[in-house]
C-alpha cells in the first residue's frame, strides 16, 4: 500500500483523510496541520503532524498527541498530498522537493512549476515519472468528467458558464451577500481542460452567486461522430455522473438537503439534460465543490505511485467510496490479495 501524507485538514484534507481509511491501495502515513481545528478534534487518535512549533504548542495544549513536524511525517511518506489553502503550494514545494517526495497540489493550483494538469480519465499517461502534478480544479474535474465519458475526440466545441458559489459552509467572513459577480472575460476552466488535452476546443465564461454551497454549471457540447441521444447514454453509465430527471424542476439546496450521502461523500456531478438534439448537447450540471475532486485525488494518488493503470486506480477508488456497486469490481485486474483487503477495509 502506498503511504500518503496529507498537508492540511481543510475542506479537502479532511475529505480525503476520511477517504483514505477505507482504500486498499492507499493508506494514511499522517496529516500535518497548522492548528486543532474540530476535525482534528474529533480525531486524536490519528496520526497528526505539526506544521511548525506554534501549531504544536497549539495542539499539544488542545490534547491532540503530535508525532513530529512536516520533516517527520515526509519521512514516513512515499508520496504527498498537498491539500493546503488555495495558491500556497509553490511555498511549499521545494520541502517536500528536497525530501524527494513526489508532491500532488490539490484545488487547481495555478502555478505551471509545480507539474503539470492532471485528470485521470483524460492523461493519465502523464503521471508517471513527474516529481510534481497539480489536481485540477472542482468545475473543471466536473467538466473533464463529461468529456471523459464522451471521449474527447467526440468533442467537436465546448462552451461553458460556471455560477460558483460565494463561500464554503465553513467560512462565515467570505463571501458576498447580494447580487451576483461577473468575472471578465474567459474564466480558466477551458484554459486548464486545453491543458489536460491539447487541441480541445473549449470556452468558459464564470459568475459568483450568493450562495454558500455547490457549484451550477451550464454546458453546451457540439459533438464529432456521436449523437445526442448516444451521448446521453455514455453519460448515463459513468458512475461518477448521476443524471437527474429533465423534467423536475432542479434546486441545489433541495438537493443538498436530500442526498443520500453525508457531508463528505457528495462524490457525483448531478447533470439534468436541457435540451440534447442532433449532434449538440445542452445540460445543467451540478457539483458539491468540497467533496467533487476527492476521487480524482485517489485516482492520481495511486498513478503517481506506480504499478497500475488508471483504469485499475479508478475501479478501486470507485469501490471504496461506494461509487459503484461491489459486483463491479469483479471486472478489475485486481489480485487475489488486493481483493481480500479490499473486502477487510470496506
Amino acid at each position: 500500500m502506498i503511504r500518503v501524507a496529507v498537508v492540511g485538514a481543510g475542506v479537502v484534507g479532511k475529505r480525503v483523510i476520511d477517504a483514505l481509511a477505507g482504500h486498499p491501495a492507499l493508506r494514511l502515513a499522517g496529516a500535518v496541520v497548522r492548528r486543532p481545528n474540530p476535525f482534528v478534534l474529533a480525531r486524536p487518535s490519528l496520526p497528526w503532524y505539526a506544521y511548525d512549533s506554534a501549531a504544536e504548542a497549539a495542539m499539544t495544549e488542545a490534547g491532540v498527541p503530535v508525532r513530529g513536524g512536516l520533516a517527520a511525517l515526509l519521512a514516513e511518506a512515499e508520496i504527498v498530498l498537498d491539500c493546503g489553502p488555495a495558491r500556497s503550494g509553490a511555498g511549499r514545494a521545494a520541502r517536500y522537493h528536497r525530501a524527494g517526495r513526489t508532491a500532488v497540489f490539490c484545488g487547481g493550483e495555478r502555478d505551471p512549476r509545480l507539474g503539470p494538469l492532471v485528470h485521470p480519465a483524460l492523461n493519465a499517461d502523464t503521471v508517471p515519472g513527474r516529481t510534481g502534478l497539480r489536481l485540477a480544479s472542482c468545475n473543471t474535474t466536473a467538466l473533464a468528467r463529461v468529456v471523459g465519458a464522451l471521449g474527447a475526440h467526440r468533442v467537436a466545441e465546448l462552451d461553458a458558464t460556471v455560477v460558483r458559489c460565494a463561500t464554503d459552509t465553513d467560512k462565515a467572513g467570505k463571501g458576498i451577500t447580494e447580487g451576483a459577480v461577473l468575472s471578465p472575460g474567459l474564466s480558466h476552466h477551458a484554459g486548464d481542460l486545453r491543458a489536460i488535452v491539447p487541441g480541445l476546443s473549449a470556452t468558459s465564461a464564470a459568475m459568483t452567486a450568493p450562495m454558500t454551497s455547490g457549484h451550477v454549471i451550464r454546458l453546451r457540447i457540439d459533438l464529432c461522430g456521436l449523437d445526442a441521444t448516444a451521448a446521453m447514454a455514455a453519460l448515463g453509465t459513468e458512475p461518477r455522473i448521476e443524471v437527474a430527471d429533465a423534467s423536475t424542476a432542479f434546486s441545489t439546496a433541495v438537493h443538498k438537503s436530500l442526498v443520500d450521502e453525508p457531508w463528505h461523500r457528495r462524490y457525483r456531478v448531478v447533470l439534468t439534460p436541457v435540451a440534447p438534439v442532433g449532434d449538440r448537447l445542452d445540460l445543467w450540471l451540478h457539483l458539491d465543490n468540497q467533496s467533487v475532486t476527492v476521487p480524482e485525488a485517489l485516482d492520481v494518488l495511486q498513478l503517481a505511485g506506480g504499478g497500475t493503470t488508471a483504469g485499475e486506480a479508478r475501479r478501486r477508488t470507485d469501490h471504496a467510496l461506494g461509487i459503484a456497486a461491489d459486483t463491479e469490481l469483479a471486472d478489475t485486474e485486481l489480485s487475489d490479495t488486493e481483493l481480500a483487503e479490499t473486502a477487510v477495509l470496506s
